[in-house]
């Protein structure tokens, strides 16, 4: 299954549950040919897009759209995992896990690619006591990611944490974020600010565009916060 294939799947799967309105932009091969938009509905408007603090659903829904990680959740009436960027993950023991990364999966902007170092990068930011993530209790038994080639390496863990399979890696906090760009934010968190061309984002003390999204057909396009929302806002 082709990069692309896999990314038009998941954006189809993740937006038709329920999430802010986001759009289809082609980048190569086949989905060069024409461009299209699905608008889905929202109960409230999405917030955070940084993985290590997002709020709720629509934010986990919108990420699953922009990044990927190295297992996601199976479609299907039955719970399960598949591989995503993985080519290969396999439990070592109760405490180490081993990975293999596709090869040659595109950041934006000239960023490189997805390598390792992301993977590590992404799942010790979440665990940093400093960071005060809000979502660090899916990381709390990580000790560190063991980096082993540029697209392999090994999650040790402190102790057995059998959540991980269920509710940290094919999750939002099992999504992986692009280390050189984050780290050039203040702070190295984010919040959301909408473009059309790539992914922005928002420091917590000023603003930058910093691209983060893996080259794919699927392209947060805008949203608009619902009538209901605004409403009840308005309403003190």
């Amino acid at each position: 299954m082709s990069w692309n294939n896999l990314s038009r799947r998941r954006f189809l799967q993740t937006t038709t549950a329920a999430s802010a309105i986001a759009g289809l932009a082609p980048t190569t091969g086949a989905f060069a040919q024409s461009t299209k938009v699905l608008r889905v509905r929202a109960y409230t408007n999405p917030e955070v897009l940084d993985p290590a603090n997002r709020i709720g659903a629509v934010e986990d829904d919108i990420m699953r759209c922009l990044w990927g990680g190295l297992i996601t959740v199976k479609a299907g009436d039955e719970w399960g995992w598949e591989k995503e960027f993985a080519t290969e993950i396999v439990p070592e023991s109760a405490t180490r896990i081993r990975f293999q990364l596709k090869p040659g999966i595109p950041w934006s902007d000239g960023m490189g690619e997805v390598t390792a170092e992301d993977v590590k990068y992404s799942y010790e930011r979440i665990a940093n006591p400093e960071m005060k993530a809000a979502y660090r209790i899916d990381w709390e038994k990580l000790d560190k990611v063991e980096v082993t080639g540029t697209h392999s390496g090994v999650i040790i863990l402190k102790e057995p944490f059998m959540p991980l399979w269920e509710t940290t890696l094919p999750a939002g906090s099992g999504l992986i974020l692009c280390k050189k760009a984050v780290e050039k934010l203040d702070g190295q968190k984010f919040t959301i600010v909408p473009d059309r061309s790539r992914t922005t984002t928002r420091s917590t003390t000023s603003s930058s565009t910093i691209p983060m999204r893996p080259k794919s057909p699927s392209k947060l396009a805008s949203w608009t916060m619902p009538r209901s929302c605004r409403s009840a806002r308005s309403s003190g």
